[in-house]
């Protein structure tokens, strides 16, 4: 069975040829300045959550686990989750973000697979989650409805296929995102 990750989510979403690459091709991409500072900007940003009250997340007891690594078989799923809060009814996934943006569509795919995720892990109901954007400090709460879910496990199945038939599936149909997008040069017919 193909494992996945919650972040093929979210590049599927804006992407499907991007999670092909990853997982189709020997292609190996370098990391990127701007993902080097990401990853400062995470580090630091946990190190000032564990400072910090739940309030922002509206919580007013919980543990926090940072860099969950969690997997599962039932859903070949397998990610690690910047931060779970957990309190004694509930599990929540955090995702620290190095943007100024709203959560697009693919972070709430990927953030409801870390909710799946964590369900199992847990066994404690997921009912939303908190995406923050380091670049504003503002914190967006995710619902995590039953069309979302159905949504992430759709597409992880869709995902799945094209991985296993190695059928190259058609690019985005914003092709501006085309223009700044390191795998460009391998997709013959987008222009």
């Amino acid at each position: 069975m193909i494992e996945l990750r919650p972040t093929d989510l979210r590049q599927y979403e804006y992407c499907p040829r991007v999670v092909f690459y990853d997982h189709c091709t020997p292609l190996r991409r370098r990391e990127t300045a701007k993902m080097a500072y990401g990853k400062d900007a995470h580090h630091l940003e946990r190190l000032l959550e564990k400072r910090r009250s739940l309030r922002r997340y509206d919580l007013h007891q919980g543990r926090r686990d940072f860099d969950v690594k969690l997997i599962s078989e039932s859903l070949n799923l397998s990610g690690s989750c910047d931060l779970a809060v957990i309190t004694s009814d509930a599990v929540y996934p955090v995702e620290f973000k190095m943007t100024k943006r709203k959560p697009s569509k693919g972070h709430e795919l990927q953030m409801c697979a870390y909710a799946l995720l964590l369900e199992e892990h847990y066994m404690l109901p997921c009912p939303q989650g908190f995406w923050h954007s380091i670049g504003t400090g503002y914190t967006f709460v995710i619902p995590f409805g039953d069309k979302l879910r159905l949504k992430t496990l759709r597409a992880i199945q869709t995902i799945r296929t094209f991985i296993k038939d190695e059928t190259m599936p058609p690019p985005t149909p914003r092709r501006s995102k085309c223009v700044d997008c390191e795998l460009k040069n391998f997709c013959g017919d987008v222009v």
